[in-house]
């Protein structure tokens, strides 16, 4: 964009910062004249393009800003973000008398100032949902970005109770942290009022999805209980200096058949979440951290196993299995203070965790004297990882005491996301600067995990990626010799996913998406995607 402005008078500027030279997703352009409605991704974004428009870089990028707020995990309490800033805009309504387009670049016509200047007032709840009827906002001078000449004399916000707080006076933050209190759970929606030094009025408004948590929608009439799990045996990632012993958190849905109701583990069927670098899905809706990203139908592993009108943990509770189900969830290593996230983290680290829990149920199973043996049931990337763990175990001599194993669509030779969506991820989100698209590409396709099991990866890696070779090596290279990575000493099954028609949707190389951008009236962008091709 720089190209297309570098012919404008910018010593017109009035604010070091001119909105024109980012892609403008977040539409900051007449936002309060608009009256529109900010949200936690929309502040993020606005954020972003505030920093990444500025001449000056005089705060923090929105790298900087998600530290402070991302990894504490603790969903009754939230960060809230203010933004106060002054940003110039070319104007583009008078273009016949300002300004004019030359040999395709922008141009300021002669002792003509180009821009206008716009003000914008932004506060938002740094997370999209929370849960808990009481819930704690906390105010920090690194999340209040002020751009503005014209300072914030007085804020109040009513946090969607009908109550006004007062939470700014005279520009500074009146208290650290307010505890609001719900009747009712569902979106509020947060609404601002602040007054400038100059006496003018502004006012914004947000969203912030609020659950009462925790419980459990399982309500099968058994006993459930809830553990974590730390493993025994220590792994180090292929890039870390030190080994870290793994943890996770899983439930159990005990047996219900005859009646039962006790917490008596007799007959476990183990179910292992699959890749989830965000810990999105939890292990029921209600849990907290379940974020759908405002889509109702997204679904916790629980409810993935509904089925015409039953649930599967249901039925296996009535068949008189004890049903254990196991998120792994982000954590802090002990032994260095480094944050993993267990969705996506090394497949071999959490084979270590379920080593754990394999030998932690055993040795219960022999303390309530029953024989019965395991079954293990691994989706999508817990699959590999209870390959993992299990042929590991038969190498090592470990006893794992099961008797079948369920693979259901896991890639076992690979995942694959073709190269194209990998490419328009970049295009967007490094260089068109969306940051959803840029968390994408780093937390999910950029995760650990991720660049194991993926085949393609960015700069013409195929299968040859070194985190990519390095699995493969340690995958094949585990179990009994001669097994190829694989146990053993059970039962396997295998279950591949598909249409319900057994026939293909698409063709190779299809395009799927074709888009065209334009500043103006003049094309800055076009972005063409494919499916594969045949080779």
């Amino acid at each position: 964009m720089d190209s297309l402005l570098n012919d404008l008078d910018n010593t017109k500027l009035q604010t070091g910062i001119l909105y024109d030279r980012v892609s403008p997703f977040a539409h900051l352009e007449g936002f309060n004249e608009r009256g529109d409605t900010s949200s936690f991704e929309h502040f993020r974004q606005a954020w972003s393009e505030l920093y990444r428009s500025s001449y000056q870089k005089t705060f923090a990028n929105v790298d900087v800003l998600k530290q402070n707020y991302e990894f504490h995990g603790i969903y009754d309490h939230i960060d809230l973000g203010i933004i106060h800033a002054s940003f110039d805009k070319l104007d583009k309504e008078e273009n016949q008398d300002k300004w004019q387009i030359t040999n395709g670049r922008l141009k300021s016509k002669v002792n003509k100032d180009p821009f206008v200047t716009e003000d914008l007032f932004l506060v938002s709840p740094l997370a999209n949902s929370a849960w808990g009827q009481s819930i704690t906002f906390h105010f920090k001078e690194e999340h209040f970005l002020k751009q503005s000449k014209n300072t914030l004399e007085k804020l109040e916000i009513d946090f969607g109770t009908g109550s006004w707080k007062t939470i700014l006076l005279e520009g500074r933050i009146v208290s650290k942290q307010l505890n609001v209190v719900y009747d009712t759970p569902g979106e509020k929606i947060i609404r601002s009022k602040a007054i400038l030094t100059d006496g003018r009025k502004v006012q914004t408004q947000s969203t912030l999805n609020v659950a009462f948590a925790p419980q459990t929608l399982a309500m099968t009439g058994g006993a459930i209980q809830n553990r974590s799990v730390k493993a025994s045996i220590a792994f180090k990632g292929y890039d870390e200096s030190t080994s870290i012993k793994g943890k996770a958190e899983y439930r159990i849905f005990f047996h219900t058949n005859g009646g039962n109701t006790s917490p008596t583990l007799l007959k476990p069927i183990i179910i292992i979440d699959g890749f989830d670098p965000k810990d999105k899905r939890k292990i029921e809706s209600t849990d907290p951290g379940h974020n759908p990203d405002n889509d109702p139908n997204f679904k916790s592993i629980f409810d993935l196993m509904s089925y015409s009108g039953n649930n599967l943990v249901s039925t296996l509770q009535q068949e008189g299995y004890d049903v254990v189900i196991i998120n792994h969830n982000p954590y802090t290593a002990d032994e260095n203070g480094q944050q993993i996230v267990g969705g996506g983290d090394y497949v071999e680290r959490n084979a270590m965790v379920l080593i754990k829990v394999i030998q932690d149920l055993n040795a219960e199973l022999q303390t309530n004297s029953s024989s019965e043996d395991l079954v293990i049931i691994g989706p999508s990337m817990g699959g590999l990882i209870s390959r993992y763990a299990l042929a590991y175990m038969e190498k090592n001599s470990l006893t794992h005491n099961t008797r079948l194993w369920v693979s259901f669509d896991s890639p076992h030779l690979g995942a694959n996301i073709p190269i194209s969506i990998h490419q328009t991820l970049y295009f967007f989100g490094v260089i068109g600067g969306d940051a959803g698209a840029q968390e994408t590409l780093n937390k999910e396709l950029g995760s650990v995990a991720a660049r194991q099991m993926l085949i393609d990866q960015r700069n013409n890696m195929n299968n040859t990626a070194p985190f990519r070779q390095q699995f493969i090596a340690n995958l094949s290279g585990n179990g009994i010799a001669g097994s190829g990575g694989f146990p053993i000493n059970l039962r396997k099954i295998s279950l591949i996913n598909g249409t319900t028609k057994g026939i293909k949707n698409h063709t190779e190389g299809q395009r799927y998406l074709d888009v065209e951008g334009y500043y103006y009236t003049l094309k800055v962008a076009y972005v063409k995607t494919n499916f594969l091709g045949n080779s």
